[in-house]
């Protein structure tokens, strides 16, 4: 079964869920944020990113602030950069396949093909461990 042009991933309102901080915003445009554990130039810190995509799942950029720590900096970074938004609907997406790089590592969501048997398709979200792949319902595997 082909990927799917438009990868629909589940909002899951659950403390610590990975799809907790999904939806829409300005009409119909969609978002996905996060916050994560990173090391900049050797020293552990923290990232709070939110992506945001048009009406169509259209990656149109990414923002991002750097924290201390990953924990409670993080999740109080990721709401600043939501309220920016404006009104946010927390909601299942569809979004396409994307690749940006915020200090240079690979964020999006990467279609993950597997040589040896080629039958076997996935899509995951970098630098998450977050999967999607059939039956392509919104469900995900981390």
């Amino acid at each position: 079964m082909a990927i799917p042009k438009l990868i629909p991933i589940g909002y899951l309102d659950v403390k610590g869920s990975p799809t907790r901080y999904i939806g829409t915003f300005d009409g119909g445009k969609q978002f996905f944020g996060f916050a994560m554990e990173i090391e900049i130039n050797s020293k552990p810190s923290g990232i709070a990113v939110l992506h945001r995509f048009d009406k169509s799942g259209r990656h149109i950029g990414s923002d991002y602030e750097v924290t201390e720590n990953q924990a409670q900096e993080g999740l109080d970074a990721l709401q600043g950069l939501l309220s920016k938004l404006g009104k946010v609907q927390f909601e299942d997406i569809r979004i396409r396949l994307f690749k940006t790089k915020i200090f240079g590592t690979e964020h999006g969501l990467i279609a993950d093909i597997d040589d040896e048997d080629p039958s076997y398709e996935c899509v995951n979200f970098e630098p998450t461990e977050l999967s999607f792949e059939y039956p392509w319902d919104g469900s995900f595997s981390t």
